[in-house]
Order: structure tokens, then sequence, then C-alpha cells
């Protein structure tokens, strides 16, 4: 009976962490020179990648710091995987945080995925966007057929989209009205 307070507290904190990051996409642009913009992801992913690393040692060190004599091959087995698993996402959550970004001008804008790899595109060429509430991204069809993908998260978001309507005369009130807390 007592397990109803976990059970009740963790939805809760998923839902304020997710709060906390989309409500970042309408914050104030940051202008890194006269009419040019970066969107950077939200400085909780940072936090949230970094708890991701611990436990993900935590639970690599588990086996070896408290070893059970019984069944010490699948405790050591389950738990370092389940440790290797949250390092892994510690790793691309921390790798988002620090590469994804859009730097946008007047004439048109460059992403910066979350690995690094740059794609370029003018305002011009935009034909259409997507969102995909499971992923959380943004699809930018282009003219040439590339599809330019960037995060919900990325603090801005609404004034790049906003951008794109001006540009290019596109109805995005359907898109913007899917991103949460806007």
């Amino acid at each position: 009976m007592e397990n109803w307070i976990q059970y009740a507290l963790i939805p809760i904190i998923l839902g304020g962490l997710y709060y906390l990051l989309a409500k970042g996409s309408n914050q104030p642009l940051t202008a890194i020179e006269e009419g040019a913009y970066i969107l950077k992801m939200n400085k909780i992913l940072a936090i949230l990648g970094w708890a991701c690393l611990a436990m993900g040692i935590f639970c690599i060190l588990i086996p070896i710091i408290y070893p059970d004599d019984t069944a010490y091959l699948a405790q050591f087995l389950s738990m370092g995987i389940l440790g290797l698993l949250f390092c892994v996402a510690g790793y691309a959550i921390i790798s988002m945080m620090k590469n994804h970004c859009v730097v946008y001008d007047d004439t048109g804008f460059q992403v910066v995925g979350y690995f690094g790899k740059k794609k370029s595109g003018t305002w011009a060429a935009v034909q259409a966007v997507s969102y995909s509430s499971f992923t959380n991204l943004m699809t930018l069809k282009m003219e040439d057929g590339e599809k330019i993908k960037c995060s919900q998260f990325l603090v801005g978001i609404i004034a790049f989209l906003e951008k794109v309507e001006a540009e290019q005369g596109l109805d995005l009130k359907k898109v913007k009205g899917q991103i949460l807390w806007k």
C-alpha cells in the first residue's frame, strides 16, 4: 500500500520535466549578431543527461559493491545491461544538448544535428513543415526533397516557425498548436 506514493510521483516528475522542456520553446531568442539568431537546446537536458550517466555508472557498480552470492552472474548481467543503456542514453542526451542548434537570419537557416551534421536551407526552398509528437521533431520539407529535422525543445522554436510562416506564407497553426505549453 505504501508504493502508491512512488507510482504517483513518477508521472508527476516526468510530466513536470516535460513541461519545463516544452515551455522553453516560446522563450526569447538569442541574437548572435544583427538579424541573426541561434536556437539552442533547453539547459534541463544537460541535467537529465548527466543524471542518466550517473544512473548508468551506479547500476554498473552495484553488483561490484554489493555482490549477491546466490545470483551474482544474473545480477551482474542485468545491472550491467541496464547501466549500459543508461550510459548510452546519457551520452545521446548530452550530445544532443551540446550539438543540436538552429542558426537563422533573413536569408536562410542552418540546422546542426544531434551528432554535429550540418544542413542548410533558404526560406524560399521550404515547402512544408510537419511535426511528430512521437519523436518531438519538426521536419522541414525542402524543394529538392531533403528533409531537415529540428527538435521541439529548442529554446525559441516558436519564433523560428513564425519566421517560416512569414517568409513562405505557410499556415503553421496546426504545427504550433501541437507543441505543448507554447
